[in-house]
């Protein structure tokens, strides 16, 4: 199977969706106000991507990136509902205290070779 020569692999046409039919989307979501724009300088960001769009700048696997981060940010950062917070802390009548609720000095006496030290 390894050495299978007729077998290939296919590109994706991202640029042809991204300078078509995508082209609008992809100015909305990276052009449009948001996060991206405190991690990305916004007039730098369009004309790198007009430049792109008009075919003018073969920079496909940035523009991606530039999607990615897009994506993560609105997922992750500005989702209020993604966002961390701490759990509530529930306290019950009695704590039962478990082996690492307290730091111990370890006891080398007792350790395998603690007469070396």
């Amino acid at each position: 199977m390894i050495d299978r020569r007729d077998k290939m692999g296919f590109e994706t046409p991202s640029d042809v969706w991204l300078r078509g039919r995508g082209a609008g989307e992809l100015r909305r979501r990276l052009l449009g106000p948001g996060a991206l724009h405190e991690w990305l300088d916004p007039q730098t960001l369009t004309i790198e991507l007009e430049d792109y769009v008009a075919g003018r700048r073969p920079t496909g696997p940035q523009v991606w990136r530039w999607l990615s981060l897009e994506s993560w940010l609105q997922t992750y950062v500005t989702n209020p509902t993604r966002t961390f917070r701490p759990a509530p802390v529930v306290f019950r009548e009695r704590h039962r205290q478990s082996a690492f609720d307290q730091v111990r000095e370890p006891e080398w006496g007792a350790a395998p070779g603690a007469a070396s030290r």
